[in-house]
């Protein structure tokens, strides 16, 4: 059987994150590995989820299933060097347009370092420690805002696992 590898179809099928990590595991080894060995490298809860993972990577012909309950790379898959993983990124609606909230932060970052080093040039201490805690302020919206993101879409995706 002849199966053509397309991007799309690789990033549909590492879509969960922790297949994508058992996958990359076993690109890694370059060698069979079981399912509790994968448990414990990855630290995974439980080892009906690292067999879950790789059922679901076997499935779609990622993987082949050897004696012993050992699974490897498939052929075809060992010949990959770059795996196309989808990030999902908040984005802001900044004039109209959708910007990177990652964007966002980076910019605004940079922004304050050449601020700040302008005004060190100028000796402006006061406004320099106001900046800073400005800059300090904004970046920990920016980190609550991700990890609340984050604590829902693992909280949906395992609601969505368990149904």
């Amino acid at each position: 059987m002849v199966r053509c590898i397309s991007e799309n179809n690789l990033s549909d099928i590492l879509a969960h994150p922790v297949t994508a990590r058992v996958f990359i595991y076993l690109r890694q080894q370059n060698r069979p590995a079981g399912v509790r060995e994968i448990q414990k490298k990855l630290n995974l809860g439980s080892s009906s989820t690292s067999y879950w993972h790789l059922n679901k990577l076997h499935q779609e012909h990622v993987i082949e299933q050897l004696p012993g309950n050992k699974y490897q790379l498939s052929q075809e898959y060992m010949k990959i060097n770059k795996i196309p993983l989808t990030v999902k990124l908040d984005h802001y609606i900044v004039g109209g347009k959708a910007v990177p909230g990652l964007l966002l932060l980076i910019s605004f970052i940079m922004l304050v370092i050449l601020a700040m080093f302008g005004m060190i040039m100028f000796q402006l201490w006061i406004q320099i420690a106001i900046i800073g805690l400005i800059a300090l302020i904004v970046t920990l919206v920016f980190l609550i805002d991700f990890y609340k993101n984050l604590r829902f879409d693992y909280h949906q995706n395992s609601e969505n696992k368990m149904n």
